[in-house]
């Protein structure tokens, strides 16, 4: 019988684990799991998307509804066409 640590390497594909030392994996890690992703714009914020508006001014038309009920309101409206910001 043997001893000692078990690992997941060779039982799933695509497993690095056993194969590469820490320091090689960090290194390497970058090409295998996606380290040149895009950053995220570091100064300003995101423009609201036309839904995210849409929303926000049923509610203001509607102030005595739960964002519940605006949500759907919204969804009905949308699919009817009536979705001007």
């Amino acid at each position: 019988m043997k001893t000692g640590k078990r690992t997941t390497a060779g039982i799933f594909p695509g497993s690095t684990a056993g194969i590469f030392p820490g320091s090689v994996k960090k290194k390497i890690g970058n090409e295998i799991w996606g380290g040149n992703r895009k950053k995220t714009r570091k100064s300003g914020k995101r423009k609201l998307s036309s839904w995210n508006l849409f929303v926000m001014k049923v509610k203001k038309a509607n102030p005595s509804k739960s964002f519940k009920e605006v949500l759907k309101m919204a969804a009905t409206m949308k699919k009817k066409g009536q979705m001007k910001v």
